[in-house]
């Protein structure tokens, strides 16, 4: 996987910042509300007391945008899912067919099966939508040990990744040939924490290291050595968090990885 050296650009810095902001989202405790059908942001925001603009960051809304029945929204604090009031729904109305239509229609034909292909079988099991382009051992491991914690779980909060055990100081090595777009500690639940930017948008994170080898701006090859792994700084066992997306949306990095 090749990267083209391009500068660094104020849309990506923005970016890296709305990144940031998802990750500390996950590490917060609460819940996740499933969307119903004609609800808006505005509507669950004040069902949960919270502001629409917290929401809209939490989850990486951008705009103001519809959203769609099964969506699930992150709500920060609430221990608890709430209903909303129904809302009801629009009813069109439709014209008859004429009586010519009707005779010459008779039966209607049965619609044709929809064949699911791979990805959207892995998306569904996955939770995430899955990029076609992705396909298995498209990473690598950035470093062997024991899964810890899974993508999706919930306790003690929202896992968007997963968590690797590894003795501290054991070297972090790239998943793919990127570029770092962020090298720090600015999020304390993560310590220091490293953010990667491949080809075709896809991003990996790792958190929890004890060390960083690598700094802003600099472009590393696929298994290099980029940190060392350390303790997560609420003091549980030594362990990597990584965690994989595509654009903003994580994806179950188990799939992908040989």
């Amino acid at each position: 996987m090749k990267m083209g050296r391009s500068p660094r650009h104020a849309p990506l810095l923005l970016l890296v910042i709305s990144l940031i902001s998802l990750f500390a989202g996950c590490s917060t405790p609460g819940i996740y509300h499933p969307v119903q059908s004609g609800e808006t942001l505005g509507q669950i925001a004040r069902a949960y007391g919270r502001s629409e603009t917290q929401l809209a960051r939490v989850n990486g809304i951008d705009a103001p945008q519809p959203l769609q029945k099964g969506e699930r929204l992150f709500i920060p604090g609430a221990t608890a899912v709430r209903r909303l009031p129904a809302t009801p729904p629009v009813v069109k109305k439709s014209r008859p067919p004429s009586g010519r239509t009707a005779a010459k229609s008779g039966s209607s034909p049965a619609p044709p099966k929809k064949i699911q292909s791979r990805e959207t079988a892995v998306s569904k099991k996955s939770g995430s939508q899955v990029p076609p382009a992705m396909v298995s051992g498209s990473f690598s491991w950035p470093l062997q040990g024991a899964l810890l914690r899974s993508f999706g779980d919930q306790k003690p909060f929202p896992c968007k990744g997963i968590e690797i055990a590894a003795s501290p100081g054991t070297p972090v090595l790239a998943a793919a040939a990127g570029r770092v777009i962020y090298s720090g500690d600015g999020i304390s639940s993560f310590g220091n924490m490293i953010i990667l930017h491949h080809d075709d948008d896809f991003y990996t994170v790792y958190a929890f290291a004890q060390k960083n080898l690598v700094k802003v701006g600099s472009f590393v090859d696929k298994n290099e050595r980029i940190a060392l792994s350390g303790v997560p700084p609420q003091g549980r066992s030594p362990r990597l968090y990584f965690e994989l997306r595509h654009h903003r949306e994580p994806l179950n990095p188990t799939f992908y990885l040989p």
